[in-house]
Parts: structure tokens; C-alpha cells; sequence
């Protein structure tokens, strides 16, 4: 039996329902979907992955690096913002 693809984050493009889309969020079992002109879709996971013509066309990009370890206790004592270290704005 063949796998399914599977979606792995917040903003892959994904072929669903003969159009493309770019997963916009996921709440549960729900997954919201944006297609290129900007109409939203809002689907059982289960029923996309399992749809006919359903697939993966790409992820999203990486999602922004974690702060080294020292960075969070910092953070702690005053607000930063942005991996130069500033205080927020």
C-alpha cells in the first residue's frame, strides 16, 4: 500500500480539490487553506490527506533559529526582540 504524503507545517503548498493551496493554519483536526486568489478553504485533516489528487508540492520554508541558551535568561529579565538582542520597540 503506498504512503500518503504528509503535511509537516504551517505554510506548505499542497494540491487539494484540483487547485493549490498554502496551509494557513491547523486547529485540531482542521486545516485552513489559502488558494491563490486568496479564497479560504477549511478541511478535515483526514479527509485531505485521504483525497483523491491530494499532494505535497513543497514546505514551508525553515522556521527562524532558537536563541542560544543564554539569550532566554536574558529575555527573561527584560524584552528583547530579534536575534540582535535589542529591546523591543
Amino acid at each position: 500500500m503506498p504512503t500518503r504524503p504528509k503535511l509537516r507545517s504551517l505554510g506548505d503548498r499542497v494540491r487539494y480539490d484540483g487547485r493549490e493551496h498554502t496551509v494557513a493554519a491547523l486547529h485540531g483536526t482542521s486545516v485552513r487553506l489559502v488558494d491563490d486568489s486568496q479564497g479560504a478553504t477549511v478541511v478535515l485533516l483526514g479527509h485531505l490527506l485521504a483525497s483523491e489528487g491530494f499532494a505535497v508540492l513543497g514546505t514551508a520554508l525553515s522556521r527562524p533559529p532558537m536563541p542560544e541558551p543564554g539569550r532566554w535568561r536574558a529575555c527573561r529579565k527584560k524584552r528583547c526582540s530579534g536575534p540582535s538582542g535589542g529591546a523591543g520597540t
